[in-house]
């Protein structure tokens, strides 16, 4: 009988700083580095980790298997990884078409250009640019029927728990979402003139995410994703005082509701965001997803270091891109030793896109391995 520990074991050993055997490995792949990359992408992150083996873990046939990425029906037949990690996500209409060229309208009445099928496209129509719309504006429904395949939710669930997998499931985004139905100007206009505005906004699509987070408690998973980019390449987007004033009471009441069903709360934002790090842990984050290359590691560590558990970001701007495997193996090992530690702290991922040099993943998930392994 195998004495090795499960990836669900693993992952909450991280998470809660109980000494996992290894780090866990959490695959990130944009559609982009499938289409260029494919077979020869396939035959390395296949093998991390070798232990537990997901060759028969249902997919949808729109979604890989951790990254949660919109992707064409062929790209998401021929790719199944292996992986520390399930991941269920309710169906939407965001980022634009699957796999092509063009626009699609989601359910939130927002207006998606996709000039590249490999990445996700942008809004070109905002439903609330105009706040007089507010009136006559239909909120969607987050239990409506086509958000939730009950039975292929619970085959995945099913396949993901014989294979002691630790379950994720994606909730959505804030303010990103009122980005995207007001317009990043008007919204910065409103945070900075019209904060009744943002309440009013904030509130309806808190309701909807705590709707989400309801019925995805129902599946048994065992954490909530929400993604929200607070940060630019040199700072937070708005003041850190208004933050906390304005959009910190709204996490700590998501982030509530998901700790009340006894599941752990994931976060990722990306930018310099390190203004912000403790409130985020304050209000509850069990692991955070921060943008390394946008933020000074050491400072980052003193920070979380034993505080909450980190899910890498492996500089995507210029290690996975141009640095020589070399590098990649030491850029590891500095980000291990300085946010983990043995008792757990880290998740390891480095998200993938089309300029990736395979070489340099390689050494990345090698990488993982060898920094990785405590005992």
């Amino acid at each position: 009988m195998s004495n090795k520990i499960s990836s669900f074991d693993r992952v909450k050993k991280a998470i809660n700083f109980k000494y996992p055997d290894r780090v866990p490995i959490m695959h990130a792949i944009l559609p982009g580095a499938w289409y260029k990359h494919g077979d020869d992408l396939y035959k390395i992150v296949k093998r991390y980790p070798s232990d537990i083996s997901t060759n028969n873990l249902r997919l949808s046939s729109k979604r890989t298997a951790a990254g949660g990425y919109s992707i064409s029906d062929e790209i998401a037949r021929r790719y199944i990884y292996e992986d520390d990690f399930g991941y269920i996500e309710p169906r939407n209409f965001m980022y634009g078409p699957d796999g092509v060229k063009g626009r699609k309208q989601d359910e939130w009445d927002c207006v998606w250009k996709k000039s590249d099928p490999g990445i996700v496209g942008q809004i070109v129509v905002h439903p609330l640019a105009d706040w007089e719309n507010w009136k006559s504006y239909r909120f969607p429904d987050p239990l409506a029927y086509w958000r939730w395949d009950k039975e292929e939710f619970m085959g995945q669930i099913e396949e993901s728990k014989k294979l002691e997998k630790y379950i994720i499931g994606y909730a959505g985004n804030l303010f990103e979402k009122m980005q995207w139905l007001r317009g990043y100007e008007q919204l910065m206009v409103d945070i900075a003139a019209n904060q009744n505005r943002v309440e009013m906004l904030a509130d309806k699509i808190t309701e909807y995410i705590i709707c989400t987070i309801d019925k995805l408690a129902e599946f048994g998973i065992d954490g909530v994703m929400l993604t929200d980019d607070w940060g630019t390449q040199s700072s937070l987007m708005i003041a850190p005082n208004v933050w906390q004033k304005l959009f910190k009471p709204y996490y700590k009441k998501i982030f509530k509701e998901i700790h009340k069903f006894g599941m752990d709360v994931h976060f990722h934002t990306d930018g310099n965001t390190i203004d912000i790090i403790s409130d985020l842990i304050e209000v509850g984050a069990d692991v955070i997803n921060p943008q390394f290359s946008a933020m000074n590691l050491k400072e980052l560590g003193e920070i979380v270091k034993d505080n909450v558990c980190i899910r890498t970001d492996i500089d995507r701007q210029y290690m996975l891109v141009k640095a020589t495997p070399k590098e990649m193996y030491e850029y590891v090992k500095v980000a291990f030793d300085i946010l983990g530690s043995e008792k757990g702290g880290i998740i390891a991922c480095g998200e993938l896109n089309s300029d990736c040099s395979l070489n340099v993943v390689e050494a990345m998930y090698k990488s993982f391995e060898k920094y990785g392994r405590y005992y």
